[in-house]
C-alpha cells in the first residue's frame, strides 16, 4: 500500500509540473488578449461600450486579477464569449493573439485542471487507505504485545523481560532507570 501511495504521489507531482506550464500559458494568452483589446479601445478602434460584452468595466484599462485557477476560468470564458459576440455583431477580430489561440490554451487548461483533480483525489484516497492500514497494523501489534506480556505476567522481572524478547518485544529503559539483571530475579 505504501508503494501504491508513493506511485500516486509521484504521478501527481509529475502531472503538476506540466499543469503549471499549462496554467502559465493560459494566463499569458488571456492577459495578452485583454491588453491588446484595451489598446484597441484606447486607440479608438473598438468602442469602449463593447467591453461590457466581455464583462469588463468600460472605464478600466487594466487586466483583471488572473492569479487563481477560478479567475482564469471566469475571465477566459468571459473573454471568449465576449469576442465571439462582438464578431457576431459585425466587429473585426482581434489578432495577436487571435481568440482561437486563446481558446485552445483555455480549453487545454480546463482539461488539465480536471485531470489534476483526479490525481489529487487518487493520492488522497491512497493516503487514507495507508493511514487505515497503519491503524489496523498498530492495533494488531498492540494485541500481540499484550498477549505476550499476559502470558509471562507471573514471571519475575528479568525472566519476563527475556521471555518477552524471545517473542520480539523490545523494551527500552527510561533515562535514569536501572537495567534489569539476572541477579534481580534471585534476590526477590
Amino acid at each position: 500500500q505504501l508503494s501504491q501511495y508513493q506511485l500516486t504521489l509521484d504521478n501527481q507531482v509529475s502531472a503538476n509540473k506540466r499543469y503549471q506550464q499549462i496554467v502559465h500559458n493560459a494566463r499569458l494568452y488571456i492577459s495578452h488578449f485583454i491588453q491588446v483589446f484595451n489598446l484597441s479601445i484606447i486607440r479608438g478602434d473598438i468602442k469602449k461600450e463593447h467591453k461590457l460584452l466581455y464583462k469588463l468595466d468600460p472605464n478600466v484599462h487594466t487586466v483583471p486579477d488572473l492569479s487563481t485557477d477560478s479567475a482564469l476560468i471566469h475571465w477566459g470564458k468571459c473573454i471568449i464569449d465576449g469576442e465571439n459576440e462582438r464578431m457576431r455583431n459585425g466587429g473585426f477580430p482581434i489578432y495577436n493573439p487571435a481568440i482561437a489561440k486563446v481558446q485552445v490554451h483555455y480549453e487545454v487548461f480546463k482539461e488539465y485542471k480536471s485531470t489534476q483533480k483526479i490525481h489529487q483525489t487518487t493520492t488522497t484516497r491512497s493516503w487514507e487507505e495507508l493511514v487505515s492500514l497503519r491503524k489496523k497494523g498498530d492495533a494488531i501489534i498492540l494485541d500481540i504485545w499484550n498477549q505476550v506480556e499476559a502470558k509471562f505476567k507471573d514471571e519475575k522481572p528479568y525472566s519476563k523481560l527475556i521471555h518477552c524478547q524471545q517473542f520480539g518485544l523490545i523494551y527500552y529503559y527510561r533515562k535514569g532507570e536501572a537495567e534489569l539483571k539476572n541477579e534481580d530475579d534471585i534476590t526477590e
